[in-house]
Protein backbone atom coordinates (compact mmCIF):
# COMPACT_ATOMS: atom_id res chain seq x y z
CA UNK A 1 0.00 0.00 0.00
CA UNK A 2 1.24 3.48 -0.82
CA UNK A 3 2.03 5.93 1.95
CA UNK A 4 -0.88 8.30 2.15
CA UNK A 5 -0.45 12.05 2.04
CA UNK A 6 -3.31 12.11 4.51
CA UNK A 7 -1.48 9.90 6.99
CA UNK A 8 1.49 11.84 8.34
CA UNK A 9 1.49 9.83 11.57
CA UNK A 10 1.48 6.52 9.71
CA UNK A 11 -1.29 5.04 11.85
CA UNK A 12 -4.12 4.18 9.51
CA UNK A 13 -6.39 5.92 7.04
CA UNK A 14 -6.02 9.29 8.72
CA UNK A 15 -3.52 8.46 11.44
CA UNK A 16 -4.17 8.64 15.16
CA UNK A 17 -3.12 12.29 15.36
CA UNK A 18 -5.97 13.44 13.11
CA UNK A 19 -8.92 12.20 15.17
CA UNK A 20 -12.15 10.83 13.80
CA UNK A 21 -14.52 11.89 11.05
CA UNK A 22 -12.10 14.18 9.28
CA UNK A 23 -11.27 16.39 12.25
CA UNK A 24 -8.72 18.99 11.28
CA UNK A 25 -5.74 19.38 13.63
CA UNK A 26 -6.48 22.60 15.51
CA UNK A 27 -3.22 24.19 16.58
CA UNK A 28 -3.65 27.80 17.72
CA UNK A 29 0.02 28.53 16.99
CA UNK A 30 -0.51 27.68 13.32
CA UNK A 31 -1.67 30.63 11.25
CA UNK A 32 -3.99 30.38 8.25
CA UNK A 33 -1.12 30.92 5.81
CA UNK A 34 0.61 27.81 7.16
CA UNK A 35 -2.58 25.77 6.79
CA UNK A 36 -2.97 27.07 3.20
CA UNK A 37 0.61 26.03 2.42
CA UNK A 38 -0.06 22.62 3.97
CA UNK A 39 -3.24 22.16 1.92
CA UNK A 40 -1.40 23.18 -1.25
CA UNK A 41 1.39 20.70 -0.49
CA UNK A 42 -1.15 17.88 0.08
CA UNK A 43 -2.94 18.73 -3.17
CA UNK A 44 0.35 18.77 -5.10
CA UNK A 45 1.39 15.41 -3.63
CA UNK A 46 -2.02 13.94 -4.49
CA UNK A 47 -1.76 15.08 -8.10
CA UNK A 48 1.69 13.52 -8.41
CA UNK A 49 0.79 10.15 -6.86
CA UNK A 50 -2.88 9.21 -7.22
CA UNK A 51 -5.12 12.18 -8.00
CA UNK A 52 -8.34 10.27 -7.18
CA UNK A 53 -9.36 10.55 -3.53
CA UNK A 54 -11.89 8.45 -1.67
CA UNK A 55 -14.89 10.10 -0.03
CA UNK A 56 -13.15 9.82 3.34
CA UNK A 57 -10.00 11.53 2.04
CA UNK A 58 -12.04 14.19 0.24
CA UNK A 59 -14.07 14.99 3.34
CA UNK A 60 -10.86 15.28 5.34
CA UNK A 61 -9.28 17.52 2.70
CA UNK A 62 -12.33 19.82 2.77
CA UNK A 63 -12.66 19.71 6.56
CA UNK A 64 -16.21 18.38 6.52
CA UNK A 65 -17.89 15.17 7.69
CA UNK A 66 -18.13 12.29 5.23
CA UNK A 67 -21.91 12.29 5.70
CA UNK A 68 -22.02 15.96 4.67
CA UNK A 69 -20.02 15.16 1.53
CA UNK A 70 -22.43 12.32 0.72
CA UNK A 71 -25.46 14.57 1.23
CA UNK A 72 -23.90 17.18 -1.07
CA UNK A 73 -23.22 14.49 -3.71
CA UNK A 74 -26.81 13.24 -3.53
CA UNK A 75 -28.13 16.81 -3.86
CA UNK A 76 -25.76 17.55 -6.76
CA UNK A 77 -24.09 20.37 -4.82
CA UNK A 78 -20.67 18.95 -3.93
CA UNK A 79 -17.47 18.57 -5.90
CA UNK A 80 -17.65 16.64 -9.16
CA UNK A 81 -17.16 12.92 -8.57
CA UNK A 82 -17.18 9.63 -10.41
CA UNK A 83 -17.74 6.03 -9.60
CA UNK A 84 -14.81 3.61 -9.73
CA UNK A 85 -16.25 0.17 -9.13
CA UNK A 86 -18.34 0.40 -5.95
CA UNK A 87 -16.68 3.52 -4.55
CA UNK A 88 -17.06 7.19 -5.34
CA UNK A 89 -13.82 8.98 -6.21
CA UNK A 90 -13.03 12.67 -6.34
CA UNK A 91 -10.24 14.11 -8.49
CA UNK A 92 -8.09 16.58 -6.56
CA UNK A 93 -8.43 19.20 -9.34
CA UNK A 94 -12.25 18.92 -9.15
CA UNK A 95 -12.11 19.32 -5.36
CA UNK A 96 -9.90 22.40 -5.60
CA UNK A 97 -12.05 23.93 -8.39
CA UNK A 98 -15.25 23.37 -6.40
CA UNK A 99 -13.68 24.83 -3.27
CA UNK A 100 -12.45 27.93 -5.12
CA UNK A 101 -15.84 28.42 -6.79
CA UNK A 102 -17.56 28.31 -3.38
CA UNK A 103 -15.21 30.74 -1.60
CA UNK A 104 -17.06 33.57 0.13
CA UNK A 105 -15.93 36.72 1.92
CA UNK A 106 -12.47 37.92 2.76
CA UNK A 107 -9.60 38.17 0.31
CA UNK A 108 -9.40 34.88 -1.56
CA UNK A 109 -7.17 36.14 -4.37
Amino acid sequence: MHASIFDPAGGGALGPAWGHRGDWPHDPSTGPEIMDDDAAARAKAARESCPFLTAKQTAFHLGIARSTLKAMRLAGKGPRCRRHGRTWRYHIDDIEAWSAANARGGDHG
